[in-house]
């Protein structure tokens, strides 16, 4: 069985001043208490990452969970140059789904997560892998919060990018595609029969075997 809970990242540059003192690297305070994350938290020593030759400023930013292997919440920093970044945070400030799918074909590189954020699932190496887990999170939130979440994540047209990452070669995307495919198309016809039509079932048949009994 898969745990619920909810992510969300933004970078640390946008947190409020007050906001990047009382942050804890394992816990965050009442964010601890709430059913679902609401926003992530920084660092005591927050800021921009230095630049690097030649690229784009490094933007670190925050990845927040609830729910994961048993903790109430988690606060982990990773890096990215480059816009999606940028994009995926401007996203999750507006909860919206568009830009998310929009994200999914990123493969801007991000850096490893300093802690698991799932039981099973590798964590995502890219920021269309990352957009893909946030979709995944928003839709396992939908099981006890809001059904209709299910319902917008398909219209704003995920299950077709979610199910071609099931073909991927990067097993980031292949394992963010099965925790989110199974949250959507669960008690959701429309995400089911659209799932199906795109492919996914066969595609999940190839994991019955697979070392990773998340997978399977």
């Amino acid at each position: 069985a898969l745990p619920d809970g909810s992510l969300a990242a933004k970078s640390v540059d946008q947190l409020p001043a007050e906001e990047s003192q009382e942050a804890s690297s394992t816990e965050a305070g009442a964010l601890a208490d709430a059913p679902g994350v609401k926003e992530a938290a920084s660092s005591k020593e927050a800021g921009k990452a230095p630049a690097v030759a030649g690229a784009k400023e490094q933007r670190k930013s925050v990845y927040a969970g609830n729910a994961y292997q048993g903790k109430r919440a988690i606060s982990l920093g990773y890096t990215s140059k480059g816009d999606d970044a940028e994009k995926f945070d401007k996203a999750f400030e507006a909860n919206d789904l568009k830009a998310f799918v929009e994200l999914l074909k990123s493969t801007q590189p991000i850096e490893s997560f300093e802690e698991r954020v799932h039981p099973w699932a590798e964590e995502p190496k890219t920021v269309g892998a990352l957009a893909g887990t946030q979709l995944a999170i928003l839709a396992s939130v939908a099981e006890n919060e809001d059904k209709t979440v299910k319902g917008k994540i398909r219209e704003a047209g995920a299950i077709p990018p979610l199910v071609d990452f099931l073909r991927s070669d990067q097993q980031d995307r292949v394992q963010i595609a099965v925790v989110g495919l199974s949250f959507l198309t669960s008690d959701c016809p429309d995400c089911a029969s659209e799932a199906y039509d795109a492919g996914a079932m066969e595609l999940l048949m190839q994991h019955m075997d697979s070392t990773v009994a998340g997978m399977r």
